[in-house]
């Protein structure tokens, strides 16, 4: 066949084909079509873009959503699960849409825990039990909100992400209480109704703009991290929509052994713990599901320089490679901006990332923050 080249590796193939659909986004799935189709694997390209297509649908319908467009955020969910009816994730995203959709006539509280349900029951994880939670009480059933919300946190304590317990425990209590979130989800939503949002609670707005300090030593350990999203472009269109607003947002990939590739949503960079707790707190006060001080100091330096129009020129160019890169001063006083990705606990966890940065041009350096 004319054009094609013949590149096939089984291997490859077969890793492509046993990732979980939530590994990958739309791209990566079009793109893995495309290098099957270029070795000839018909069939396999078929699936892999297959998948695209589903999540698309998926995707589009919450941006539908985002925009007051119910009827079509239902509808394009809808065919993500004809196309794939194990599709764990659009069974969630229909799930909530028509549990805390704004207006009633398209919310459907007893089909909502159906979805949310099906979701559970592929793949049991605790922003699944979450928002099955909400969807049973929106159901009137309390008693099995308690349960599920239970078991998510049990899930969480168990898979060490202390990080995420605040916002569960606060709903758990609530349920408890013999209270419904609907209230407080739907005022926030019509407040801030630009902002992308996932589970039963939502992005309220972002961070002042008070001038970051550094430490002693002149570097930034300290940030906030907001929420944890398993689609990448969801991800970077909940830090973009924040930056519009001025907030210091950025995103961080991370892959957990067991859940496969999350992306992290942070807000911020400080030099103390202190400076780093009272902008928590005044982001809680925004009403955020949770903002939680992580102590990151490693980051992946990408440019150095004093040029506004030179960084702006790299920032637009790692922004079309799907990352949300963010600014902070230099280290000396030299008038120099550093442009960053991501933010990491350990240098090793941040060098992962840079042979992939390497092979897209870039010139990657792992630093302190």
């Amino acid at each position: 066949m004319k054009g094609i080249m013949l590149l096939w590796n089984p291997l490859l193939v077969a890793i492509c084909l046993l990732l979980p659909h939530q590994s990958l986004g739309v791209e990566n799935w079009s793109q893995r079509g495309l290098s099957f189709l270029e070795s000839q694997r018909f069939d396999d390209a078929i699936k892999a873009f297959s998948i695209a297509i589903e999540t698309a649908y998926n995707n589009r319908g919450t941006a539908w959503f985002y925009k007051g467009y119910y009827d079509r955020a239902i509808a394009d969910c809808s065919k993500a699960l004809e196309l794939n009816p194990r599709y764990a994730e659009a069974y969630h995203q229909l799930a909530w849409i028509l549990a805390i959709c704004p207006d009633k006539r398209y919310q459907n509280a007893t089909k909502a825990v159906k979805l949310a349900q099906k979701a559970v029951e592929l793949n049991p994880e605790a922003g699944f039990l979450d928002t099955l939670a909400m969807t049973y009480t929106e159901a009137g059933k309390l008693a099995d909100a308690i349960e599920a919300q239970k078991r998510a946190i049990a899930l969480l304590k168990k898979e060490g992400k202390t990080e995420e317990l605040a916002g569960y425990i606060r709903r758990l209590e609530s349920y408890e209480a013999r209270k419904r979130l609907r209230e407080e989800h739907i005022a926030q939503f019509q407040k801030e109704k630009k902002d992308p949002f996932k589970g039963p609670g939502r992005m309220p707005p972002q961070l002042g703009k008070g001038k970051p300090t550094a430490n002693k030593q002149g570097f930034y350990p300290y940030t906030i991290q907001i929420c944890s999203l398993r689609h990448r472009e969801r991800s970077n269109l909940v830090a973009t929509n924040l930056r519009k607003k001025r907030d210091p947002a950025f995103t961080c990939h991370a892959y957990i052994p067991g859940r496969g590739d999350w992306y992290r949503v942070f807000i911020g960079y400080h030099g103390t713990l202190k400076e780093a707790q009272k902008a928590a707190s005044a982001l809680k006060k925004r009403r955020f599901r949770y903002a939680n001080v992580v102590r990151k100091p490693y980051a992946i330096q990408v440019g150095l320089s004093d040029s506004d129009q030179e960084l702006k020129k790299l920032e637009g160019d790692l922004r079309s490679k799907g990352y949300v890169p963010y600014s902070i001063p230099g280290r000396q006083a030299n008038g120099k901006i550093r442009l960053l990705i991501g933010a990491f606990k350990t240098q090793k966890k941040a060098f992962r990332l840079t042979k992939k940065l390497q092979e897209e041009g870039f010139k990657p350096k792992v630093v302190q923050r």
